[in-house]
């Protein structure tokens, strides 16, 4: 998620990001950030660590605060963001995913569609 965040906010290495879809506007991810922050008044402690502003204090999320931004937060917060609907599709994707893998119980069918889901959201992503 790092990267991915990275990504969508035109910072990740050297690339050209102008003009592209999945680049997520300066003041929009700010509010993204006051959003996420707030969310922690609301999310019971039982779901994981309070998630700090991620467009301020980024250097301040470990796994588990990046595991609650992922999976509960940033479905909100990031709808209606992307210029392009597909790229939070894409993300929405990635989301399922890891809810499949985090399941307390898996089964043949589970295993398979994990695996072809990552295997076509890299495909995916990589477009």
């Amino acid at each position: 998620m790092p990267n991915l965040v990275l990504f969508w906010t035109g910072e990740f290495k050297a690339l050209d990001h102008r003009g592209r879809g999945y680049v997520i506007a300066g003041p929009i991810w700010k509010e993204i950030g006051t959003a996420t922050e707030a969310c922690s008044a609301t999310i019971p402690a039982a779901f994981g660590a309070a998630v700090p502003n991620i467009a301020t204090k980024r250097s301040q999320m470990t796994a588990e605060k990046w595991s609650v931004w992922t999976l509960y937060i940033a479905p909100v917060v990031l709808h209606g963001r992307f210029t392009k609907d597909k790229y939070y599709k894409h993300f929405m994707k990635l989301v399922k995913l890891l809810k499949l893998c985090l399941a307390f119980e898996m089964n043949e069918e589970m295993l398979h569609e994990i695996q072809e889901g990552f295997k076509l959201w890299v495909q995916a992503y990589e477009k």
